[in-house]
């Protein structure tokens, strides 16, 4: 069987990538937290929730991207408030909606659900950041009500008593891949 050069080029040479091209888009790894316990917290108007969900990355190269894909699961008493999610990178929020007059700055969120509070809001949230950095970063989700006043928020659960078997539990998970720069 005959050996076919193209432009005189071994099949090596042919196939590799010019110089600076290669790796870029690659995942370099993969980093996940899910949080399968329900619990809540009483915060007031305008406030987000400690942390709910974290996870930490060092990336390996300062043009490397962070992909953030977060799926939180939020709830309240008050289920016509409606629900807000925000992703932070070291404590700073990261994907936020632009500021208008005193309307909350959020990851993501939805409209609530007027019927009962059985209603569990799914958050999905995804972020592609660029940190240019390689040291340690902390990637966390926090949640917050849109109602007046203190008000309960619930993660992975309904914001009722867990009395029936109607009642639900679900989980919570945030996961970060590192994408080659």
């Amino acid at each position: 069987m005959a050996l076919i050069k193209l432009n005189n080029q071994s099949l090596t040479a042919v196939s590799a990538l010019p110089a600076g091209l290669g790796g870029g888009g690659k995942v370099l790894q993969v980093i996940q937290d899910i949080e399968t316990a329900s619990s809540s917290e009483e915060i007031a108007t305008g406030t987000f929730s400690a942390a709910i969900l974290s996870a930490s990355i060092t990336p390996s190269s300062s043009t490397s991207k962070i992909l953030v894909m977060c799926n939180l699961h939020l709830s309240t008493t008050n289920a016509s408030s409606g629900c807000h999610a925000i992703l932070k990178r070291d404590g700073t929020g990261i994907g936020l909606g632009d500021a208008a007059g005193n309307a909350t700055r959020a990851t993501g969120g939805n409209l609530g659900n007027a019927l009962s509070s059985r209603f569990i809001a799914n958050i999905g949230m995804t972020i592609l950041d660029t940190p240019s950095s390689t040291s340690n970063l902390t990637y966390t989700a926090h949640g917050k009500h849109g109602a007046a006043g203190t008000t309960t928020l619930y993660w992975n659960k309904e914001g009722s008593n867990d009395t029936d078997s109607m009642d639900g539990r679900v989980s919570s998970t945030i996961t970060l891949m590192e994408i080659a720069g």
